[in-house]
Formats: structure tokens, C-alpha cells, sequence
């Protein structure tokens, strides 16, 4: 299968490679990612590159589609990513992001996203998008809203016990 590739006026968005496994490192262990996503104990290259093929066998293989590594153009280089997730206990097609902490507030998330948006819904011929985010996380929400993403209802993920919110939008 074909690696997929994305591209917006400021990022570059690709399939993970193996030798993200820095980048994967140091993503998942920033104190926001931990708060916002959970903690993946991603603490070094093995679980990296595990990580990594659970992705390319769970995504890419089975789905056709997966998370994408959002790079900048210029320099270049990793600075978060924005995922298309498919959970067996829900029955949408689920966007996700995250960034690097020094990268939050440069419109990066918006950007991503929306291209990854377009892609849903004109490659894959996806007809509905869902996002869930913390209820306290705010930012994520902004950005949900800016896809055209509407706050749908709470949603429990079965290994949690608190609600989340649920934003959806019908192509």
C-alpha cells in the first residue's frame, strides 16, 4: 500500500515512518499529551518502533488510512499529528491531534486538520466525522468547531469512567 501525503500552505502530512521514533517519544511523553490523550508508556525506541507498527498494522494495513506525522515545510520537521482512528466500540471514524507544547497557538491543529478533513470526505468518500475531546479541553474544541464539527452529546469510552465530549459533522 501506497504511503499517503498531505500537504497544506505551511505542513506536510505523512504515514509515520520507523525513524520517528524520537519524535514519537517525545510527543507522547509532553504533559499535555498525557493529560489530553493518556499515557501511551512510550519511554524509549523499542516501544517507539512498537508503537509505530502497531499503528502500520492497525491503520494503515486494516483500514487503508491511519495517523498522519504533520510536519513543517520549512524548516523541516515533526511538530505533532493528526490521526483517523477507527474504535470497535464506535462507529464513526474519529479525528484526533496533538502537538508539541511549543507549537500550540500557531494555527498548526486547524490547518492539519481541515486538509485531513477534505481528504475524508473526498478520497475515502467518509459521510461522517466524529472528534471527542476532555470537557476542559477548550482548544480542542475551538478546533473541532473550525472543521464544522457541532458538539453532538457526552460519550464514555468503555475504560474510563468520565464522560467526554462527542463533535460531529455529516458530509
Amino acid at each position: 500500500m501506497e504511503p499517503k501525503k498531505l500537504e497544506t500552505k505551511r505542513l506536510l502530512l505523512r504515514w509515520y515512518e520507523f525513524t520517528d521514533t524520537d519524535f514519537v517519544i517525545k510527543l507522547l511523553n509532553e504533559s499535555s499529551f498525557i493529560k489530553n490523550i493518556g499515557d501511551r508508556g512510550i519511554r524509549n525506541a523499542e516501544d517507539a518502533k512498537k508503537h509505530i507498527q502497531k499503528i502500520y498494522d492497525e491503520q494503515y494495513r486494516r483500514l487503508g488510512f491511519g495517523s498522519f506525522i504533520v510536519e513543517t515545510k520549512e524548516p523541516r520537521q515533526p511538530i505533532g499529528i493528526c490521526s483517523l482512528l477507527k474504535r470497535d466500540w464506535l462507529g464513526d471514524v474519529d479525528i484526533g491531534f496533538a502537538y508539541l507544547e511549543s507549537q500550540f497557538g500557531k494555527g498548526y491543529a486547524t490547518e492539519a486538520a481541515k486538509a485531513v478533513v477534505e481528504y475524508v470526505r473526498t478520497e475515502l468518500k467518509i459521510t461522517r466525522l466524529v472528534g471527542i475531546t476532555l470537557v476542559e479541553n477548550i482548544p480542542s474544541q475551538r478546533v473541532l468547531e473550525k472543521l464544522g464539527m457541532k458538539f453532538e452529546k457526552m460519550i464514555k469510552f468503555p475504560e474510563f469512567d468520565k464522560e467526554d465530549n462527542l463533535y460531529s459533522i455529516n458530509f
